[in-house]
């Protein structure tokens, strides 16, 4: 029997990313693609959140499904997105990314200025988890400092307007 996260693999179509809702999104509605998500100084910045690579366990779907974010997988919905080329994320995927998006956004406990993030062009953004940088931060006791790096819990992707999808469908996994 194939698991889970192999069957929902299987049928989303090569470079789309996953979201996954408890509630049904109304993604036929053109209204849906007119949505732009504010932004406000906080630890993770408002969005569509996105899942990459299913079989990469520190992914967002991983976490969801592991962690009890719901209790049934089988109830959630899963969507596979595909975003538009012109897409400017800003890719924190290196631990030298990392610090530098700390020097210049963050504003002291655990807040993140998503707003001139924003404000600079960015429609969103690549969060990459780093073990060994986790266990940097927590050796050197700045866990307070990089509280919005511990909350994300894994790699994932935030997009700030759904006008950036190229395609949207519901998967049934």
């Amino acid at each position: 029997m194939l698991s889970f996260f192999t069957k929902l693999e299987n049928k989303t179509p090569p470079k789309y990313l996953i979201h996954i809702s408890k509630n049904k999104i109304n993604y036929k509605n053109p209204s849906f693609f007119r949505q732009y998500i504010k932004q406000t100084v906080y630890m993770k910045p408002n969005g569509l959140w996105l899942s990459g690579n299913i079989s990469d366990e520190k992914s967002w779907i991983h976490w969801v499904v592991s962690n009890d974010w719901y209790k049934n997988p089988s109830k959630l919905f899963y969507y596979a997105v595909k975003l538009k080329k012109s897409t400017k994320l800003l890719n924190l995927n290196t631990r030298e990314k990392i610090m530098s998006f700390h020097k210049k956004y963050y504003l002291g406990n655990g807040n993140i200025n998503y707003p001139l993030l924003f404000s600079e062009g960015f429609q969103g953004i690549k969060f990459v988890y780093l073990k060994k940088l986790i266990d940097d931060i927590k050796k050197n006791n700045k866990i307070n400092d990089f509280m919005w790096y511990f909350s994300l819990d894994c790699s994932c992707i935030c997009i700030f307007n759904n006008e950036l999808i190229e395609d949207i469908m519901e998967l049934r996994p």
